[in-house]
């Protein structure tokens, strides 16, 4: 057979029949023909019968039909794959198709014979299954004699389980995405040298840096010097073949540093290491709440350490007031008796200064280490303020100008006006010396602040609320950053040998705390400081302070009871009284002075003793005292004030509460006044 057609070109399948039709006519058939005609239909039925995955059609154009088509032919299959029962029924085909894709498969229909191809792929609704199924549908167009497109021939293919293969690729593709733009950990890639060739999304949420900034770079560019030696040597470790956890510190854009943990491991092709693959994760918040509970651990420590050292110096200071009393009280004593013009009025002088400096010492360690007495009260701090700046004024030089600012009608605060008064001298003293050589402005202020909820306080963890603000400021040398955490440490001084004890800001701090305020202080190394002082206002109406005794210690002849268990305190009290004019009784013991009261009890006008003493304490004597004779006023005296405090004394009815050492005037004063008092009410 002839298979070649009149241009000498091979004839398609079509063709072959369409000639084979034209050689039956004419009888130009030969056997050999004829066998092969046989053998062609035989493969076409069996390719077509036993087609299972598609169906071949051909359809011719007809206008008149609603589809623009009717069915020439259909493979058997047909009926399966679109789950009609005629597939000849051209309607049924589209009737079937999805709503969306109807219109598409209509118009792409009509194209084709335009265009000579169709290859759409739509939704279809498979009636025996109740399934909406895929299938894609390929054709060509072919022409009549005249040129014009009147046959389409196709195949139509299911494709359902290709459409859900890849609509699970693409669910899986996009959790995988899900998964690594939402994980909290980041995804990385580096090749062998440590060159970053890919960076999940969430990096930028966790370093602020775009996934783009950082492939094509070195995750050590963006780690601080300290870190880059460490990373460089795990790096080496990977490469070597070894799996890896880490932790980086990462400097982000804006200058902040991020902790990351890494676990890495290394990538290999036939044996050989070609990069490392690896997640971490930001642990910057874990890393800070560590650091935060070190420190916390070694300020715990550290205050362990300063209260024992509270405890042994308060022990201490408290035989010093023992100690200094008496020499304060001798010495005074001698002075008086001495000639101002004789060379030891002078050296005496000295002992009197350096007593009182080491009682100032003695009053800082028993307040640090808060044993010393304290009297809480609402305090207007304008005559304190005003007293303070008199006092440094006069005491600094010309080359030092102080300019004071004092808001009047303040609130009060709660504190003790003594603790006060030292702490504001304290500072200015402070500010002074750091101006000696140079001169300056020291600048002293006094006024109220509000702090409100939302707004960001000046001090951390300042609650929010009224407070009477102190500010110290100087033009001085300033203090270096390296020890600013240090200078409220006890014992720590800048100063030179015999200028500093090293108490007095560790001293200001305690009293500021401890009536519940706050201190910020700023810096700038060559060009001053400032302290500022915050103290939480009261609505208490601030008391009036009783100015102390000044001028001669006043005499009397009245008759004292007094009891000291230190010999030397005893002797030196009784001659310092006795000076005055005093009849005194003196006892070492609670228990003696107690039944010399009881044999006479009228015959004392005022009773003195100790706190702290063996058998029977002050406060004890003191009750049975004025058990048995309720007009006898007591002063009770201590070295310091673990036992009981002022407040408490009163509570007993004690006339006075006296802390050691005390001067001879102020003594012979406040006995004086007692006596008067306890007379004025007799009568």
């Amino acid at each position: 057979m002839n298979t070649e057609n009149d241009n000498q070109q091979p004839m398609n399948f079509l063709q072959m029949l369409r000639k084979a039709e034209e050689d039956k006519k004419s009888g130009d058939i030969t056997p050999e023909y004829a066998q092969w005609l046989m053998e062609t239909e035989g493969h076409l039925r069996a390719f077509m019968t036993n087609a299972k995955n598609f169906a071949v059609y051909r359809l011719v154009r007809d206008d008149n039909s609603p589809y623009g088509v009717e069915v020439v032919f259909v493979s058997p299959s047909m009926k399966d794959i679109l789950g009609v029962e005629d597939p000849t029924q051209v309607h049924l085909w589209f009737e079937k198709a999805h709503p969306d894709d109807f219109e598409r498969i209509i118009r792409a229909n009509m194209e084709a014979f335009q265009t000579l191809k169709l290859d759409e792929t739509i939704r279809y609704f498979h009636a025996p299954t109740e399934q909406w199924r895929w299938i894609q549908v390929l054709g060509t167009g072919s022409q009549d004699a005249e040129g014009e497109a009147m046959y389409a021939n196709g195949i139509i293919i299911d494709v359902t389980e290709q459409k859900k293969a890849e609509q699970a690729h693409k669910e899986s593709e996009e959790k995988y995405r899900d998964l690594v733009e939402n994980i909290n950990d980041v995804l990385f890639a580096l090749d062998r040298e440590g060159l970053c060739t890919y960076m999940s999304p969430v990096v930028k949420n966790v370093l602020g840096v775009d996934p783009d900034d950082l492939v094509g770079k070195y995750l050590h560019e963006f780690m601080p010097e300290h870190q880059k030696k460490a990373y460089l040597e795990n790096m080496a470790k990977l490469d070597a073949g070894q799996n890896l956890s880490s932790e980086y510190e990462i400097i982000g854009p804006d200058g902040q540093s991020h902790w990351i943990r890494t676990s890495s491991r290394p990538t290999e092709v036939d044996g050989k290491v070609t990069g490392i693959r690896g997640t971490f994760r930001d642990i910057t918040d874990y890393v800070r709440a560590q650091q935060d509970k070190r420190r916390l651990e070694e300020q715990l420590e550290h205050s362990q350490k300063l209260e024992a050292i509270g405890t042994l110096a308060g022990g201490i200071a408290h035989n010093l007031n023992n100690v200094l009393y008496p020499i304060v009280g001798y010495t005074e004593m001698a002075i008086e008796d001495i000639p101002e013009d004789s060379p030891a009025h002078e050296s005496l002088q000295e002992v009197l200064y350096a007593a009182d400096r080491a009682r100032e010492l003695v009053y800082q360690i028993l307040t640090y280490s808060r044993r010393s007495e304290e009297k809480l009260e609402a305090l207007d701090l304008n005559p304190i303020m005003k007293e303070v700046i008199k006092l440094i004024s006069a005491a600094v030089p010309s080359t030092i100008k102080v300019e004071q600012s004092l808001a009047p009608n303040i609130p009060a605060i709660l504190a003790d006006a003594a603790q006060i008064h030292h702490v504001v001298m304290n500072l200015c003293t402070n500010a002074y010396h750091s101006m000696r050589d140079t001169g300056g402005i020291l600048d002293i202020t006094l006024g109220f602040v509000e702090i409100k909820q939302d707004q960001d306080a000046p001090v951390p963890n300042m609650p929010p609320g009224g407070y009477v603000k102190i500010s110290v400021s100087d033009q001085g040398q300033g203090i270096d950053e390296g020890i600013r955490d240090r200078i409220f440490e006890p014992y720590f001084t800048t100063k030179g040998v015999g200028e500093g004890t090293g108490m007095g800001l560790a001293l200001t701090l305690a009293i500021v705390t401890k009536v519940n305020g706050f201190i910020n202080v700023t810096s700038i190394p060559g060009r001053g400081s400032t302290f500022d002082l915050y103290f939480p206002s009261t609505d208490k109406a601030p008391v009036i302070s009783i100015p102390e005794f000044h001028g001669p210690a006043p005499r009397g002849g009245e008759s004292i009871l007094l009891v000291e268990d230190d010999q030397q305190i005893l002797h030196m009290t009784q001659q310092m009284l006795e000076r005055q004019g005093y009849r005194v009784d003196p006892y070492d013991s609670g228990i003696d002075g107690l039944e010399a009261f009881y044999k006479n009890p009228k015959k004392y006008d005022l009773v003195i003793t100790d706190m702290t003493m063996p058998l029977m304490t002050g406060d004890q004597l003191a009750v049975e005292i004025m058990q048995k004779s309720p007009d006898t006023p007591v002063i009770l005296c201590t070295g310091f004030s673990e036992h009981i405090s002022q407040e408490q004394a009163e509570a007993l009815g004690v006339a006075a509460f006296l802390m050691k050492p005390m001067a001879r005037n102020r003594v012979a004063g406040i006995v004086r006044r007692v006596l008067d008092k306890a007379k004025m009410k007799r009568d």
